[in-house]
Parts: C-alpha cells; sequence; structure tokens
C-alpha cells in the first residue's frame, strides 16, 4: 500500500527535493529515517524534522497526507 506525503526540503538539503515533493509516494507506515533513506539523505545531515508543523523524531510514523519539512544543521557565528 503507498502513501503519499508533502514534502519540503530547507537550505542546504533543497537540491534533492524531488520532482513529486507535493505528491511523494511512499509505503505505508513509513517512519521519518525510512523516508530519509528513500530521499537519500543521511541521517546526519538532518537536524529538524516537522510533521504537520510539529517537532518529531527519527521514529515518528507518517500517515498520508503529512507534510514534512526537513531541515540540515544551521552553521553560523
Amino acid at each position: 500500500m503507498t502513501m503519499h506525503l508533502h514534502v519540503k526540503l530547507f537550505a542546504s538539503l533543497g537540491h534533492l527535493t524531488p520532482a513529486d515533493a507535493h505528491r511523494f509516494p511512499v509505503p505505508s507506515g513509513q517512519n521519518v529515517e525510512e523516508l530519509l533513506d528513500t530521499l537519500g539523505i543521511p541521517i546526519q545531515q538532518v537536524q529538524l524534522v516537522f510533521v504537520n508543523g510539529i517537532k518529531k523524531d527519527m521514529t515518528a510514523t507518517l500517515k498520508d497526507g503529512d507534510r514534512v519539512g526537513i531541515f540540515p544543521p544551521i552553521g553560523g557565528g
């Protein structure tokens, strides 16, 4: 079974945004870490993940129609 997510990658991850990011197909029951793997993003390149505007950890299970925002570590100083 397949579900569809709205995926938004920010800052230095933006270039990895898939063409079908507004309706990105993944297997039902996939979690955040599995989504990163599907997108080809190493977990070390991710600082924050928001699902429907709420901060989530890598084990959070995703649901059909979720909006997922993925942010890299931000440098500065």
